[in-house]
Order: C-alpha cells, then structure tokens, then sequence
C-alpha cells in the first residue's frame, strides 16, 4: 500500500501533464525532488513527461502540416481550405485524447490504482 502522498503527487503529475509546457516542467520538477525517496511518483512523473514529449512531437508534425497546407492554399485555395479543416480536425482529436488520457491517469493515481500510459506504459524507461 502506498503513502496518501505518493498517489497525490503521481495524480498531480498526470493533471498537469494537461497543461502544454508548463505540465513538463512541474513533473520534471516533481522526478527531481522525488527521486530518492518514491520509485511510484518517480515512474509517474517520468511516463508523464515522456507522454507530454510525444504530443510535442505531434504538434511539431501539425505544424509543418500547416507550412505545408499554406503553400498549397497558395496554389490552390479551395484546396488549402480544405486541407486547413482537416488538419484542425486531426489536432483538435489528438489533444482531446491527450487531455481524456491524462484526466484518466490523474483519476487513477488520486484513486491509489496504477496506471500506464498507451504506447508507453509497462516499458522500463
């Protein structure tokens, strides 16, 4: 059984993993001062802050799709619109998913369950 503690800084962890930037900060922070004293937060923090790394990397992605679909719309702007509509599309999905994921880990840790990230999870970082 863990410390009360323990499940409330993990839950925090994944809460504020909803946050862009600012949720990688406060979980690296939390990976730092917890280190010697939780392996549970520790992991948390850890799957967390790889978690917000991955949606990064997507809004990266989103971004260039969106240099990409200016210049097309030059060309050809009803296709540009188009592919704009798409794009916000696809985005506006994946940060519902990313915010859903995370809700559900912070639920779970405030409720003293485990949880594990989808693609990342149950894998030793």
């Amino acid at each position: 059984m863990r410390a009360p503690q323990e499940s409330v800084h993990a839950g925090l962890c994944h809460l504020c993993n909803m946050i862009p930037l600012w949720g990688l900060l406060y979980c690296g922070g939390v990976y730092f001062w917890m280190r010697e004293e939780s392996r549970h937060v520790v992991r948390n923090a850890r799957e967390a802050m790889m978690f917000h790394v991955l949606l990064m990397v997507v809004t990266l992605v989103f971004l260039i799709a969106d240099i990409l679909r200016r210049l097309i719309g030059v060309i050809i702007p009803p296709f540009g619109s188009f592919l704009q509509t798409v794009n916000m599309l696809i985005f506006g999905t994946v940060v519902l998913a990313y915010w859903g994921i995370c809700l559900y880990g912070a639920l779970r840790c405030f409720s003293n369950l485990n949880f594990h990230y989808p693609l990342i999870g149950r894998r030793r970082l």
